[in-house]
């Protein structure tokens, strides 16, 4: 499946101007386009409908890359804050496994197209994050554990270089690859 890996968007004379490059394509080729459906929504609906739809293009996958934090907060929310996230699982995830046609898919589908999920989807994106940060500890070791996004690998660290999640979940992912995750605890930053 072919996305759009997003640097930014922007408004200009009440249009919608992204610059991205297709996530097939290598080297990556960044090209600033106007997006004529995200500025009809602008032009129309507001800016609200706007960055509904934008989030909803992230939430689908059409647009991916981290550049722009306000969306991609968002989508960590989706799958860590537990203010949402079983929610999201139980009636919108479509990237749960389930077949095709089946009646599992046909209630996701239908609920993804309503005005319920609209709804959600602002609440999740006008939401604040929180504000406590969570550590991975080894108390046998007394160390830390630093891991740069993206990466398979991490150090053990002094506690000043740890890696501060935002969420115990995404913590406990994380902790849950180490072959001996059960001597490793997570401690919520004071």
């Amino acid at each position: 499946m072919s996305s759009n890996i997003v640097r930014s968007i922007k408004i200009r004379d009440n249009k919608v101007f992204i610059t991205s490059a297709c996530n097939n394509v290598i080297p990556h080729d960044y090209k600033e386009w106007n997006s004529p459906f995200l500025s009809k929504i602008l032009q129309d609906k507001g800016k609200d409908a706007l960055e509904l739809s934008i989030f909803k293009k992230y939430e689908d996958g059409s647009f991916q890359g981290r550049s722009i934090k306000k969306y991609t907060n968002a989508l960590e929310k989706l799958v860590y804050d537990e203010r949402f996230c079983d929610e999201y699982k139980k009636k919108y995830d479509w990237m749960n496994n389930f077949p095709y046609k089946s009646e599992r898919y046909n209630e996701i589908k239908k609920n993804r197209g309503s005005s319920e999920f609209d709804k959600f989807l602002m609440k999740v994106l006008k939401s604040s994050s929180p504000k406590d940060r969570f550590i991975i500890y080894n108390p046998i070791y007394k160390l830390y554990f630093y891991y740069k996004r993206g990466s398979s690998l991490g150090h053990w660290v002094p506690k000043g270089k740890a890696t501060r999640f935002k969420y115990r979940k995404e913590a406990m992912a994380i902790k849950k690859n180490f072959g001996d995750h059960n001597i490793w605890s997570i401690e919520k930053e004071v």
